[in-house]
């Protein structure tokens, strides 16, 4: 499982028990403020070292091709590799319930205390933060590229246009991932039937 190259780290740890998978989802809710892409990275792959890069692309992949947010998935799919249907509860219990407590209060208080300009600032500000975390996350996300079938410049010209189908056009995620997705997944698809058949001639 771990990367050849170097590049990324290498999954040589794997949770001790469900309470492992409870308690770093805990952690990843807590931190995820806006977002927890970038959190979810860090512990899972620098971190805790349960994933590599490649799988951890593979599986987030997945996650967002589903309904619902990103990183529920995630934590049901992690909980799920270990334990099967105990450790995706876990999972999933560990990334809802302190942040819905939390989300609970922060309501009360955003009710009393939203029309201060104090709090309208800090949400602005923090809007920003948010949009630096995800970015970064998504190019550090970006080293697998290099193991992509559709080959680096192909991968980039696929990214380019989901960004520019959802933040410029506006066109709804379903259809940006039903034509753009579903297009290098069969581009990507064919390339590998093509790569298949050579090494089967290859070995005749």
């Amino acid at each position: 499982m771990a990367d050849s190259s170097g590049n990324s780290s290498p999954c040589v740890a794997a949770p001790r028990s469900t309470f492992d998978v409870f308690w770093v989802f805990t952690l990843i809710g807590i931190q995820s403020f806006g977002g927890a892409l970038a959190i979810a990275q860090r512990e899972l792959i620098d971190i805790r070292r349960w994933f590599d890069v490649n799988e951890f692309v593979s599986i987030l992949t997945v996650c967002q091709s589903l309904p619902g947010p990103n990183v529920c998935i995630l934590s049901v799919v992690t909980g799920d590799k270990f334990f099967g249907l105990k450790g995706a509860l876990a999972g999933l219990i560990g990334i809802t319930w302190l942040p819905l407590i939390v989300l609970s209060s922060a309501i009360v208080l955003y009710q009393g205390f939203s029309d201060l300009p104090q709090v309208q600032g800090a949400l602005r500000g923090m809007a920003g933060v948010t949009a630096g975390m995800v970015l970064g996350s998504a190019l550090k996300l970006t080293r697998s590229a290099k193991n992509s079938p559709l080959g680096i410049c192909t991968w980039t010209l696929f990214a380019a246009g989901a960004f520019a189908a959802t933040a410029i056009a506006r066109i709804p995620l379903i259809w940006t991932l039903l034509i753009v997705g579903g297009s290098a997944i069969a581009l990507a698809a064919a390339k590998l039937h093509r790569s298949a058949n050579a090494e089967s001639k290859n070995k005749e």
